[in-house]
């Protein structure tokens, strides 16, 4: 009974829904019905062992249902209900449901850029033409609504507005692909380098695109979990970019010793930037990309003093008001010093040090002596890998070690800038003792 009783009650919604839309009740008192109820929810027909679009049980079908509701509305309100059907239609178990042309092996209609700037040209959409016809979208496609599956047809086979809710779906389509080729453009020049202007044009096209889909779509929630979000997600400075292990020099930083690379790695935009000194990009984006923080920003300073790109360590180490930062000038000074010392930078690391007194530099990086600091912090597990990262000495040791295996390294330079922490009295030779230690037994701590 209670199996009976459940596809029952689907179907008295979706009586109620249909005298709704023959009493012509107002288009919002129908929206509210049609959520509520979820009367036209595929999940909620597959669950009531509905298995497709056209099959009958009860007597009626999904499609008879649909088809019934938009002839019988207006073109917002029949617009609106493909919308809902067509952009939450995502996945294997919807696809089967509506007998998407792909499972009965007959292939989807692809429309070429041309195809889709000759209709953007057709319907008006001028601005949507100066877009598409950019160098960045020379291989944008889109499938044409009315072939992808059933939903169309379904709803509003054999009425004259099936060509307006056709065009108007796939120029939200065409959207939509245009912040995703956009979004992947502005990774590719950030991750390869590129014009300023014309990183700043994408970020323009893609805003442009995910507001005007927004607008398109209305009222109508887009599901975070659906892939039309992700697709819509603005470009942010954390985003990651994949680079080649043999060729991701950024590994090398004990900053990122953590990470476990594969052949593949993902390196934050912020950190390639840095890394392959692409001073004006990281400039631009500190002004007009979204996404910062202080923590960010220490390590760009410190990458970039790692590989010694100068005009960025000077950039964020004295931004003379061209962008705000939100770390703190002294940490930013550290945070070079770290990576001038890892790298074994040492007329780099002799100049950052030039202002600081002595043993003042090795306290306030490790806000004490580094032996007291080291024994403090050993047996805890938590603090192993940040003792291994925040560590001047521990930086340097780290350089020269690596400096051993490397056959093109001036093995000089390990020793002259050890040499700078005795000279200077940064650093004692207990508290070298401590960090050689801390390396002998970094395995023990999972560390690199």
């Amino acid at each position: 009974a209670a199996k009976r009783a459940k596809p029952q009650a689907l179907k008295k919604d979706v009586m109620k829904l249909l005298h709704q839309v023959g009493e012509q009740k107002s288009v919002s008192q129908i929206k509210d019905f049609i959520i509520s109820s979820r009367c036209l929810v595929i999940d909620n027909w597959r669950s009531c062992d509905w298995d497709s679009f056209d099959e009958e049980l009860l007597g009626i079908s999904f499609r008879d249902a649909l088809h019934s509701c938009c002839k019988n509305s207006d073109i917002e309100l029949a617009k609106w209900i493909c919308f809902r059907l067509y952009f939450s239609c995502a996945g294997y178990s919807a696809g089967m449901f509506w007998g998407r042309k792909v499972w009965a092996q007959k292939v989807e209609e692809r429309l070429s850029r041309d195809d889709l700037v000759s209709f953007a040209r057709e319907r008006g959409y001028d601005d949507l033409v100066d877009q598409i016809e950019g160098k960045w979208f020379k291989e944008l496609t889109c499938v044409d609504p009315l072939t992808r599956d059933s939903i169309l047809e379904s709803a509003l086979g054999g009425d004259e507005r099936l060509a307006d809710v056709r065009a108007a779906i796939l120029h939200i389509d065409i959207l939509v692909n245009v912040a995703k080729s956009s979004f992947s453009a502005i990774k590719d020049i950030l991750q390869r380098g590129g014009r300023v202007d014309e990183l700043g044009e994408l970020l323009r096209i893609n805003a442009s695109a995910r507001e005007a889909v927004m607008t398109e779509m209305g009222d109508i929630s887009i599901d975070e979990r659906h892939g039309l979000s992700y697709s819509l997600r603005p470009f942010k400075m954390t985003e990651r970019l994949s680079q080649q292990r043999k060729h991701n020099p950024v590994s090398h930083l004990l900053l990122f010793a953590e990470k476990g690379y594969g052949y593949v790695v993902q390196e934050g935009a912020h950190i390639v930037l840095a890394a392959e000194g692409y001073t004006e990009l990281l400039s631009f984006c500190l002004s007009n990309v979204p996404g910062w923080n202080a923590a960010m920003e220490l390590n760009v300073i410190r990458t970039a003093s790692f590989f010694g790109h100068v005009s960025i360590v000077e950039m964020l180490g004295s931004p003379d008001g061209a962008f705000a930062l939100s770390s703190d000038e002294k940490e930013r000074h550290n945070a070079a010093i770290l990576g001038a010392g890892q790298a074994l930078r040492y007329r780099d690391l002799e100049f950052l040090v030039k202002t600081d007194k002595g043993r003042d530099l090795g306290n306030r990086i490790e806000g004490g002596s580094f032996k007291d600091y080291y024994q403090s912090n050993l047996k805890k597990e938590e603090r192993v890998q940040q003792m291994m990262n925040e560590t001047l000495i521990v930086s340097v040791l780290m350089g020269c070690t690596r400096e051993l295996f490397d056959s093109d390294a001036d093995h000089k330079n390990g020793t002259k800038t050890l040499r700078l922490f005795v000279d200077n009295h940064i650093y004692t030779h207990d508290d070298m003792m401590c960090a050689m230690e801390l390396l002998f037994y970094r395995d023990a701590y999972r560390i690199g």
